[in-house]
């Protein structure tokens, strides 16, 4: 598959997500946290215009596009309000894809176009747009699910003392990739201390004993704030868990409610359920720079079960350089949000590489992330 199909099979993917919904639905805000559907769609279609007409034709879009579409112009409280119908998108994104190739064969000298840089570029922007979506889907389904009934639940069990061990010694960080994020680069020399990382991410039954034994109410594995915020909320589980009138466990998901798998990745958590997950295990976390080695060393199973949170903020490696906007990494250097590794089950194949880095506050839980252990060795 060529880049310039890559990024079709995205386009209608995302118009196959937005019409997952019914018609009113697509339009409607259902978390605080996400836009519409709808929204996400125009967006996409928005941020090609503007890369490709704009910044590298030197063509101007009309503001109320801009103020409609760009991340940070119109407020995501008004987004549902004046999202833009299917009927008046769909033939919009057919037109676009239709122009696009000659587009790009236009302005292939400009130096954001050559080497294909920016259908790589928009091919990774739209595939975190449409895993968000996904999100947005989880969201709906959680609004509607009354009951269900699984075949099974898992039988909760203790946490697995599958590890492998990495001694102390330099190891690689980031990449100098022309097609990878600004936060990924540059590469850079980094020394560890010897360190153990889990396998495989916690597991469904390996959280699930956490829940029987009582970890949600133990205030042993929280810290001051994670207690405060578990609390406040009333969370006795992940994200999406949820029990039947016999007391089986299921989880809902963006298609729906089905049944847990012993063995699957554990999802759902936040970072400081993840965190409380690891003390309880007489772990921790791991910090980017040992998760980032062990899988480029090829000794993580597992990953794609979960993005996996990871024990250190967000930051800029040093000589980190904003590539192509300022917007995109730098708001977020804000040593609020933390880092994850890694990739979900709903993350296009453009993203999953070991260098790849993800951030949210700690707080979030519906962006399908999970844990995986370590400690010092």
């Amino acid at each position: 598959m060529t880049p310039l199909e890559h990024l079709q099979t995205l386009r209608a993917r995302a118009l196959t997500l937005a019409q997952a919904l019914p018609g009113p639905e697509q339009a409607m805000s259902h978390h605080a946290d996400l836009s519409p559907l709808l929204w996400h769609l125009g967006h996409m279609l928005y941020i090609e215009e503007h890369w490709l007409l704009e910044r590298a034709g030197g063509q101007s879009l009309p503001a109320q596009r801009a103020y409609m579409f760009r991340a940070d112009g119109m407020p995501r409280r008004l987004r549902s309000r004046f999202a833009p119908p299917l009927e008046t998108l769909k033939p919009a994104i057919a037109s676009w894809s239709a122009r696009m190739p000659a587009l790009l064969a236009q302005y292939a000298a400009h130096p954001l176009v050559h080497g294909e840089y920016l259908v790589h570029f928009l091919i990774q922007h739209h595939s975190q747009h449409i895993e968000i979506m996904q999100q947005i889907l989880l969201a709906h389904a959680l609004q509607g699910i009354s009951s269900y009934h699984p075949e099974r639940t898992p039988d909760p069990r203790s946490v697995s003392t599958h590890a492998i061990s990495r001694p102390a010694g330099p190891a690689t960080m980031g990449a100098d990739l022309p097609c990878l994020y600004d936060n990924e680069r540059p590469a850079h020399a980094i020394r560890l201390s010897a360190f153990r990382i889990g396998l495989r991410p916690v597991c469904n039954a390996e959280y699930l004993a956490f829940i029987l034994d009582g970890g949600y109410r133990d205030r042993r594995w929280w810290t001051a704030e994670s207690w405060r915020w578990q609390q406040s909320l009333g969370i006795t589980a992940p994200l999406g868990w949820r029990q039947d009138a016999d007391g089986r466990w299921y989880a809902v998901g963006p298609a729906g409610a089905h049944d847990l798998e012993d063995e699957a990745a554990v999802l759902g958590v936040s970072a400081y359920e993840a965190a409380a997950f690891a003390r309880y295990a007489g772990s921790r976390l791991p910090t980017e720079q040992e998760w980032e080695c062990a899988a480029r060393e090829g000794r993580l199973e597992g990953i794609g079960g979960a993005w996996e949170w990871c024990a250190n903020v967000f930051y800029p490696y040093a000589g980190f350089r904003a590539f192509p906007y300022r917007g995109y990494s730098m708001p977020w250097f804000d040593g609020i949000h933390r880092a994850l590794r890694g990739y979900s089950p709903y993350t296009d194949p453009s993203l999953q590489r070991p260098t790849f880095r993800n951030f949210y506050t700690p707080e979030k839980r519906h962006v399908f992330a999970g844990v995986r252990l370590c400690a010092d060795a």
